[in-house]
Order: C-alpha cells, then sequence, then structure tokens
C-alpha cells in the first residue's frame, strides 16, 4: 500500500465488503455520485465495487472494480430485458467473487432491482449478511412497472434478510 492509501479508513475491520451497484463511475447519474462520494475515503484494498461493465469505456477496470454484466447505452428497455435475463449468472459471477475475496459482508445499492436482486441472492447462496442501501423504495420506485409485483417481494425479502439497511435520507 502506498502512502497515499496507508492513512484510509477500511470499509470494515473485519473483512473485504463487495458492494453490488450498477451505479459507478464512468456510469453516469447521482447514484454513481454519491457512491463514489462514500467510497473516496475508503482504502480501496478494503472493498470490490461489482457492477456494469461500461460499453462505452475503453478503460481496463481499477484492481477492485469486478463486472458482474454488460449493458448497451442505446437502449433503455434493452437494459431491463438484458438485466433481467442474466440475474442469475451474475449472481454465480457475485458468489464466485465473495469467495475470491473471502468477503465478509454483501452491500446491495438500489435504485436499480437486477443488482438488488442479485445481491440479495448471493447474499442467501453465501450466508454473508447482506447490508441494503437504498435510494427509495423497491415497491414505490416499481409500483407503476412490469416489475411492480416483483419489486414488492423483493423488498420484503430485503428488508427481513438484510443485517443493516442504510437509507439515502431521513424521509424514507
Amino acid at each position: 500500500m502506498d502512502g497515499q492509501t496507508s492513512n484510509l479508513r477500511k470499509l470494515s475491520e473485519e473483512g473485504h465488503v463487495v458492494i453490488v451497484t450498477a451505479f459507478y463511475p464512468p456510469i453516469p447519474g447521482g447514484t454513481s455520485v454519491i457512491i463514489k462520494n462514500i467510497l473516496k475515503n475508503i482504502d480501496p484494498e478494503s472493498y470490490t465495487v461489482a457492477t456494469i461493465s461500461p460499453s462505452f469505456s475503453k478503460a481496463s477496470p481499477a484492481p477492485n472494480i469486478a463486472y458482474l454484466m454488460n449493458t448497451f447505452v442505446w437502449s433503455s428497455r434493452l437494459n431491463g430485458y438484458w438485466k433481467e435475463w442474466h440475474i442469475g449468472a451474475a449472481v454465480q459471477r457475485l458468489v464466485r467473487l465473495c469467495k475470491a475475496k473471502k468477503a465478509k459482508y454483501i452491500v446491495g445499492v438500489y435504485p436499480d432491482y437486477a443488482f438488488l436482486k442479485i445481491a440479495y441472492e448471493a447474499a442467501k447462496i453465501t450466508g454473508l449478511p447482506l447490508i441494503s442501501y437504498l435510494h427509495d423504495t423497491v415497491a414505490e420506485g416499481l409500483a407503476h412497472s412490469k416489475l411492480a409485483d416483483k419489486a414488492k417481494e423483493l423488498q420484503d425479502q430485503v428488508f427481513k434478510y438484510s443485517a443493516h439497511t442504510f437509507v439515502m435520507s431521513e424521509g424514507m
């Protein structure tokens, strides 16, 4: 570890943490900025971000970034179907990543149904504690979508299974 990262805090003193989010730089958006700002003062060797491979970036990922699936920048509808079709494979990738990193926790970030589902399913398979970080309630955010029933079910599962739940605002 170089002098610059040696002064940074570990995300968890108990061991490695895997953060599962569809939104992480260079993917644009508010959630990406929030996650990046949360992690900027944390030792990057103490966590891995499991995320979407940005189709527009040619750069190699940082050592603490793992891609669970890719995305298409030109079609949000296709992205939705693509994610749904690939949840099972992404869960298996995440399980392997958690074992390889000897993870102690999985953090599932919502506002992306597929990535919260992936985090939840992998936590159940591995037996690792799930920590959920919610920018909105899952059921409310997807109430008027084709995922409404699945969202309600996932929300109930996540609330029951999570070791801890963080929310973006006190209003939640």
